[in-house]
């Protein structure tokens, strides 16, 4: 256990069979959503267990897990705090495999919910159960469509991964991306992220490879070496983008009443970003678009950049953002320059950026990238300011025709 991430959790978003503990027909408690979010996703075997029902939704109801016949591989709870612990003890004597608590009054409400997080798991690492959790709001996989999440959540197959230690601010990033036309392969709400941690579900989305680009959201992580470990082998690999809060006193008072996460220094966590090369953004929105250029724009391999855009003063801006962002603006060879004096007029800046000075042919805008791109020099190529293009694309036509 433990030493093979893709074995460990595979029963996790690859369930052949799911318990969901806390079932209800009460539509004003989380486990009647809960339930309707897995019959409306998840096509294998449903076991819904509550010591009250009979049927819920059309599925026989079960008394405890362990009075369930056939064998089950991951369990959903929704019932209070203290009574998960019972509830684990049966899932480790049924032979479950992994486990979403959704339940919340754990270590996010102080020491006393602490003791009980570490009561259930060591339960739960006694009898070899993996979890997601306490106090989180579900995960989806959509290698096995299973959706136990809290409520009905929009959400569509897709070359994302995102594992978040905030719920809502998760579900808004899926949602969004639904509404976006891309979806996720996986996506984990992980609360107090007791038993498995934020850097196992990266190295678990590092090794799927239908995962193109991992999204997290950080408030705090419990083993910085591990993290560290972890990551180092997957950013070379794919990309990996951080939204994580926390930068001023009250946001880091704050993480703790939420996920019971230690917010740890902003600057220690920006310092390791960089070092392992994942990708830090400022807000939700941010992180969607980044995510979105990335599955667009494979990776450069280098910070050389050549820049190409029909006006000077955008040639001017994209400079000063390369430099910020410690892009090299190269020279361009004599040659290169040699080149494009020959399609472009006289009066183009014979430099990088390369701007033709409102040059009106614009295949000279299609033949000249595949010079720029050719040189050794150049690891990318940025086009910028070319969005009101659109308005000349009869005459474009036209000029490729002849």
């Amino acid at each position: 256990m433990y030493d093979d991430i893709v074995k460990d959790l595979d029963p996790l978003f690859n369930p052949k069979s799911v318990a969901h503990i806390g079932a209800t027909n009460n539509r004003n408690k989380w486990g009647f959503s809960t339930i309707t979010s897995l019959i409306h996703t998840y096509k294998g075997p449903i076991y819904p267990v509550n010591s009250h029902e009979v049927d819920i939704q059309g599925l026989k109801v079960f008394k405890k897990v362990t009075d369930i016949p056939g064998p089950v591989d991951m369990a959903v709870f929704t019932i209070p705090a203290e009574r998960v612990a019972n509830a684990m003890e049966d899932c480790v004597q049924k032979g479950v495999k992994a486990a979403v608590i959704i339940s919340a009054g754990f270590a996010e409400t102080g020491p006393e919910g602490q003791k009980l997080q570490d009561e259930v798991l060591a339960i739960a690492r006694g009898g070899n159960v993996r979890f997601i959790g306490p106090n989180c709001m579900g995960y989806w996989s959509a290698s096995s469509s299973v959706g136990a999440f809290m409520l009905p959540l929009l959400v569509r197959n897709g070359p994302l991964a995102f594992v978040s230690q905030g719920g809502n601010v998760g579900a808004a990033v899926v949602v969004a991306g639904y509404e976006r036309g891309v979806g996720f392969r996986h996506y984990v709400s992980c609360g107090c992220a007791a038993d498995i941690q934020i850097e196992d579900y990266i190295e678990y989305f590092g090794k799927d490879p239908n995962v193109k680009v991992i999204l997290t959201y950080i408030e705090g992580i419990n083993d910085g070496q591990k993290f560290i470990d972890v990551v180092s082998k997957v950013t070379p690999n794919k990309p990996v983008i951080m939204l994580k809060p926390g930068k001023f006193e009250a946001a880091a008072a704050a993480i703790k009443s939420h996920s019971g996460a230690l917010a740890g220094s902003y600057e220690v966590y920006d310092a390791v970003c960089k070092k392992l090369g994942i990708l830090r953004v400022d807000n939700p929105e941010e992180m969607l678009d980044v995510a979105l250029g990335l599955l667009l724009q494979p990776l450069p391999k280098g910070p050389n950049v050549a820049i190409i855009t029909p006006g000077g003063s955008y040639g001017v801006l994209c400079t000063d953002a390369c430099e910020q962002e410690k892009l090299n603006v190269v020279k361009l060879p004599d040659k290169t320059i040699a080149e494009l004096d020959k399609i472009f007029p006289p009066r183009w800046s014979r430099g990088n950026p390369v701007d033709p000075a409102g040059d009106r042919n614009f295949i000279a805008y299609l033949t000249a990238p595949e010079r720029l791109l050719a040189l050794d020099t150049v690891d990318a190529l940025i086009f910028m300011g070319f969005g009101g293009f659109s308005l000349f694309g009869n005459l474009i036509a036209q000029q490729r025709e002849v």
